[in-house]
């Protein structure tokens, strides 16, 4: 499929999943007219990508984060024919979501200002959901008959919208918007049809289908780390790099290995500092 037609399909996905979201909405009883909070909050999302102890300390050094197709390549290894980079021909791309840290099992993480979103619009896209989460599966659909490939196509939206559809969400599906933010589950059902699972089955996830630089771009807020990896020879000249460019360093007191819990209510609590204020 070319790029155009991979365009129309992304902005008729959203037409219909916006359709499909206030006729959902109006079936509940709930409205869905303009919510300033939700609107605003959706559009101010910080863009995160967390990882492992060993991941964050070779994107240090080599400045960049990088789709799973090239690290393979690069380190000598192949990507299982199973997995959901494979399955959803999703390999060449890099993972954010527009939230706070929610990927367990990481201890590191990346926070990006949403402004990456306008410079790689050409090259991403979003669902509203962890595509991963769909061949694992942490969620279940309501269709399982229907090829995950399929599905997932289905839900594809165009990068420069999906922020749209996404204030829509928080209006009309949680008790508030900031409980998208804060992690808490909708208190109303998707009409999307994905069940179980926890936050990553209604949490926006953005891919990029290049790299994404760590510095000389102007789009990293903070990163997050174990304390003892701010020493390591690859982490600190970026350490460096972000005392003399504004960028905020929380060196985490966790031990090697950690815990995501110390890693996610840290990044959640800088998300309620930069946005809530004024909203709440």
């Amino acid at each position: 499929m070319n790029m155009a037609s991979a365009a129309v399909r992304k902005q008729d996905n959203l037409t219909r999943l916006t359709r499909e979201l206030k006729d959902h909405a109006a079936s509940l009883s709930v409205a869905i007219g303009p919510k300033p909070l939700a609107s605003q909050l959706s559009k101010d999302l910080f863009l995160t990508h967390s990882t492992s102890e060993r991941n964050f300390a070779a994107i240090c050094e080599s400045n960049a984060i990088v789709p799973q197709a090239a690290r393979a390549l690069a380190e000598g290894w192949a990507l299982r024919p199973d997995c959901a980079e494979i399955v959803l021909g999703t390999s060449g791309c890099t993972f954010f979501y527009a939230a706070p840290f929610r990927l367990a099992r990481t201890t590191c993480g990346f926070v990006f200002s949403p402004t990456l979103e306008f410079e790689h619009v050409d090259s991403g896209s979003a669902t509203p959901f962890d595509s991963g989460g769909l061949v694992k599966p942490h969620t279940v659909r309501a269709d399982a008959a229907e090829p995950v490939e399929q599905f997932f196509a289905r839900h594809e939206v165009p990068l420069d919208t999906h922020r749209e559809y996404l204030g829509m969400s928080m209006s009309c599906l949680f008790d508030e918007p900031k409980d998208y933010v804060e992690g808490k589950p909708p208190c109303h059902s998707s009409p999307i049809g994905l069940k179980g699972g926890d936050q990553r089955g209604w949490t926006h996830e953005v891919r990029f289908e290049t790299d994404i630089a760590i510095r000389g771009t102007g789009h990293l807020k903070a990163l997050f780390a174990p304390e003892f990896l701010f020493a390591d020879v690859r982490v600190e000249p970026l350490w460096a790099w972000c005392e003399t460019n504004r960028v905020e360093t929380f060196p985490l007191e966790i031990p090697q290995g950690g815990n995501f819990e110390v890693l996610q209510a840290a990044c959640l609590n800088y998300f309620r500092r930069e946005l809530y204020s004024g909203l709440w």
